[in-house]
């Protein structure tokens, strides 16, 4: 079944070339821009669907397993997140659900979100998201160890198939990019001279 189809959009700065996301599949998107960037931001909207673009087709419901935030200011020192409650508002899933979650994971729902390493709290995001049901999901795994996250997610892609925003690292001088062999791999190129008038489209 296919999720997303996409005939080939420019956004921003950005082109995403033609492809399809199907049941089963992880699609490795090979992204040129920063992680956490404006960039970023506009193509999570745009393969969810809160930014609608001519030639990209949603069916059903796509969401990004967006990881837990710790904010730091003086209302945390009083209120600070913990796990079992994040799973339950973010989830929308029960304290007894939330409790099987947090075993599978190692982790008590007592836990505070802001003493979690980031491979947790990507995980959280992704238990989260496949809560809800979605026909799919993206995903990122920016400063984490990624093969056990993209081992996980291709545990769920079946019935829940996914795109991995990808982005370049490097190590010990050489820059490089780390995909599962199981992905299929999709370049998203940056253009320059993009008219205010084209930048969806």
């Amino acid at each position: 079944m296919v999720c997303i189809s996409c005939e080939g959009v420019t956004i921003g700065g950005l082109r995403l070339p033609p492809f399809k996301l199907e049941s089963g599949e992880l699609i490795c998107l090979h992204m040129p821009c920063l992680a956490n960037s404006k960039e970023e931001r506009q193509i999570i909207q745009l393969l969810t669907g809160e930014l609608p673009a001519r030639g990209l087709s949603l069916f059903g419901r796509i969401l990004f397993a967006e990881p837990p935030e710790f904010r730091s200011g003086l209302l945390s020192l009083f209120r600070r997140s913990r796990v079992g409650d994040w799973l339950q508002k973010k989830g929308g899933v029960s304290l007894a659900q939330a409790v099987v979650i947090t075993d599978g994971l190692g982790l008590e729902t007592s836990e505070q979100i802001c003493r979690l390493e980031g491979s947790l709290k990507v995980r959280l995001g992704l238990e989260a998201a496949w809560a809800l049901g979605p026909q799919a999901i993206i995903f990122s795994t920016v400063g984490c160890e990624r093969l056990p996250l993209l081992e996980a997610v291709l545990s769920h892609v079946d019935q829940c198939p996914a795109i991995h925003l990808s982005y370049p690292f490097w190590n010990q001088g050489q820059r490089k990019r780390e995909c599962h062999p199981r992905a299929r791999c999709i370049e998203v190129t940056q253009i320059q001279g993009v008219s205010e008038s084209r930048k969806i489209a």
